[in-house]
């Protein structure tokens, strides 16, 4: 249940609530910073039930083809900082 504020303008309407998945993608992406920073320095990236959806450069880039590719509408999109001294190994999106 979303909590509007009393003078929430009637035109105007609520949105709906954020998915719980949404909240479980963030614990996510928190418990695997280390990966992440490996993978996708840099780079911003989209998480849809607990996997990388979507990498990129472009933060709007990178929410419009994890929409694309899942048909979710709401995920955590954040920015990777690098590790100092990296070294990647992984594939990037």
């Amino acid at each position: 249940m979303r909590i509007v504020p009393r003078d929430w303008p009637m035109e105007v309407p609520v949105p709906p609530p954020i998915p719980k998945r949404y909240f479980d993608d963030e614990w996510w992406i928190s418990e695997h910073m280390h990966d992440l920073q490996q993978c996708y320095p840099d780079r911003w990236v989209a998480v849809v039930n607990g996997e990388v959806a979507a990498a990129g450069e472009v933060p709007a880039d990178v929410e419009r083809l994890a929409e694309e590719k899942t048909g979710e509408r709401e995920f955590p999109v954040w920015f990777i900082q690098p590790e100092s001294g990296y070294h990647s190994h992984c594939r990037v999106l």
